[in-house]
């Protein structure tokens, strides 16, 4: 991170991690976070995960296989049951 100029940003996540009652301006920092890193891994063509639909809202997180199949998993024990095709999408900007 030092090399992006993000030092900053590291000791802030370092230290929210140990914060075991975030209040929602915490919860909003966190939120502008993964924000920066999606459009930081989307600018260097890397694989994001699009969870949620157009109708009750959704977010664009970085891709990563293990929360994938998590979030597969979470769909099919929901109720009511949701289909990951519907739910989830991995994507690149080209």
């Amino acid at each position: 991170m030092n090399k992006l100029g993000l030092s900053h940003l590291e000791k802030w996540l370092t230290n929210a991690q140990n914060n075991a009652f975030p209040r929602k301006q915490d919860q909003d920092c966190l939120d502008a976070c993964i924000c920066l890193l999606v459009g930081m891994l989307m600018a260097m063509n890397k694989d994001c995960l699009f969870v949620g639909n157009m109708d009750t809202g959704y977010m664009v997180v970085p891709y990563d296989e293990t929360l994938y199949q998590e979030i597969i998993d979470r769909c099919g024990n929901s109720n009511p049951k949701r289909y990951p095709v519907d739910w989830i999408a991995q994507f690149k900007i080209a």
